[in-house]
């Protein structure tokens, strides 16, 4: 088995904000397969998969002036000498997601902000992150995604433009999007698509349990159908 020590990559003290108004002081820990956070307060440790992380970059969202307040205090304890104009270069989010606190089956955004002790400690978290990231073949880089914009209450559409696809371009994730006009268009093209399988990482289907149906029928009438395809459902029917 692989040692803990072989699969540290980086390791550094910073402040995280992982809500509103929730900043923490933590000893943060880069592994092969986990970014691990221990609070040096409470001595509790939290981690998150690499698996569940959708993307990493500077930090754009807003923050309100008390959450800020709260970090550039917290960020003094760990260097009294950074300037505020250090400080807002090493910045850096963590866009993963955590299970609902109502349904444990439901997955929510969940955006970690990083405050590192310098620029450089910074860029060189994103660059390790986005390195493991784009290095996990089981990532997928191009989907198929059929839209039913007329099943259910028609929210298949919305739901994708809205949703989905903001998700997916996170996840620097290309998208090829066919909204279908007719009954069983998306089950004719894969059935008559020769490269389908090969062409994309994975199949998704925005809409009802008989449009996900109709493309998984499609996929069964395939002569070289591979059990080990993926294949997404989003729920838009009724």
């Amino acid at each position: 088995t692989t040692s803990f020590r072989s699969e540290k990559k980086l390791e550094s003290k910073m402040v995280v904000r992982g809500g509103p108004d929730s900043c923490i002081i933590a000893n943060v820990l880069l592994t092969s397969l986990n970014i691990i956070l221990h609070d040096e307060k409470t001595f509790q440790e939290l981690r998150y998969p690499l698996c569940e992380i959708i993307n990493v970059g500077k930090s754009t969202s807003k923050t309100s002036k008390r959450a800020m307040k709260q970090r550039d205090s917290l960020c003094k304890e760990i260097s009294s000498n950074i300037s505020q104009e250090k400080l807002d270069l090493s910045l850096f989010v963590v866009h993963t997601v955590k299970k609902s606190s109502k349904d444990r089956n439901r997955l929510k955004l969940l955006d970690l902000e990083f405050t590192a002790e310098s620029p450089d400690i910074c860029e060189s978290w994103i660059n390790e992150i986005r390195t493991l990231l784009h290095s996990n073949k089981d990532r997928p880089r191009k989907l198929r995604v059929y839209v039913n914009p007329f099943g259910g209450h028609k929210k298949g559409r919305p739901i994708f433009r809205q949703v989905v696809l903001p998700l997916f371009q996170l996840a620097e994730v290309e998208v090829a999007l066919l909204e279908t006009e007719r009954q069983n268009e998306a089950h004719d093209e894969i059935v008559n698509t020769e490269d389908i399988l090969t062409k994309y990482d994975g199949i998704v289907t925005v809409g009802g349990d008989g449009f996900f149906n109709e493309v998984l029928n499609g996929l069964l009438e395939r002569p070289d159908f591979n059990p080990s395809i993926r294949v997404g459902l989003v729920a838009a029917g009724h």
